[in-house]
């Protein structure tokens, strides 16, 4: 039987929730900080192997600098072809709002029908979680990017927010598996960064630990699960016909940096690399892999 007051609750926290992703995102599509943010990991990316190449945070290949930032003034980039000028202030504000008052609503939504739920903190923690993760993935969907600041502060905040929920529910072995899951987690793509540079960036191993972290509250598996598919799925879409709309793509005759490598060497012309974020399916992954736990 769902409790009328019950439901009440969980609609006025998802609605305050989703306001305050709103705001997040309204800061978000105009922030000179952010913008700064974003600017500099291009930088830093570009740096790392022969000058114009910008780092993919997706873990498919290393295009030039100019093909990842043709998307017009930073951070105003929607979930669109690699940020080239489609800019939408809506979308910025619609989807860290959605996403993270709908699983803060989704999660308190048992307490209504009298089943066992979360508290109102984990729920409003989760919150905050999912609504970074949505603008990280925005991020790096539309300039290649995780800008480290967002993901060290936004996400250690987001982390430490659900480590502090938990903690003081008791709720000591969700907090174990999320400690465990991001341990684990954290170390693979540590690997993978370290076996294959021009294939994953730091922001992408960060971003997995937070991923982890929420989904690994609730069960290792599902996080370890979630890690491993975003990869593929973005492997998969970089073979696909519609890669060339959404990802950057380089058509080859240029330089090909491996960071590490004694830096770059040429490349065949005409040998066709696609990057593609890994971002946006951490985060969707991430998402989804809570919702059914949560119910």
């Amino acid at each position: 039987m769902v409790s009328h007051a019950g439901l009440l609750e969980a609609i006025a926290l998802a609605v305050a929730v989703a306001l305050v992703g709103g705001l997040a995102g309204l800061w978000a599509s105009a922030s000179p900080t952010l913008a700064r943010w974003v600017e500099e990991a291009k930088s830093r990316s570009g740096a790392l192997g022969a000058p114009g190449a910008a780092e993919t945070s997706a873990g498919v290949s290393r295009v030039p600098a100019a093909s990842a930032a043709a998307g017009g003034p930073a951070v105003r980039a929607l979930l669109v072809p690699g940020g080239r000028g489609r800019a939408s202030l809506a979308g910025w504000v619609v989807v860290p709002s959605v996403a993270s008052g709908l699983l803060a609503g989704v999660m308190t939504l048992p307490a209504a029908r009298g089943t066992s739920a979360p508290s109102a903190s984990v729920a409003l923690a989760f919150g905050f979680w999912a609504a970074v993760l949505a603008l990280a993935g925005l991020i790096d969907s539309g300039h290649l990017v995780l800008p480290t600041p967002l993901l060290r502060w936004g996400g250690g905040l987001a982390a430490g927010s659900i480590a502090c929920s938990l903690a003081a529910g008791h709720q000591w072995q969700h907090l174990w598996l999320a400690a465990l899951s991001t341990v684990a987690g954290g170390c693979g793509y540590l690997g993978w960064w370290v076996a294959r540079r021009e294939a994953v960036g730091l922001g992408d191993v960060r971003m997995a630990c937070l991923v982890a972290f929420g989904v690994g509250s609730y069960s290792a598996g599902a996080a370890l699960v979630v890690l491993s598919c975003a990869p593929l799925l973005a492997g998969l879409l970089a073979v696909t016909p519609i890669a060339g709309a959404w990802a950057a793509v380089d058509e080859g005759g240029s330089e090909d940096a491996s960071p590490g490598r004694g830096g770059g060497r040429p490349r065949s012309p005409g040998r066709r690399r696609v990057a593609v974020p890994l971002g946006p399916f951490l985060a969707l992954g991430g998402l989804a892999a809570v919702v059914p736990y949560a119910l």
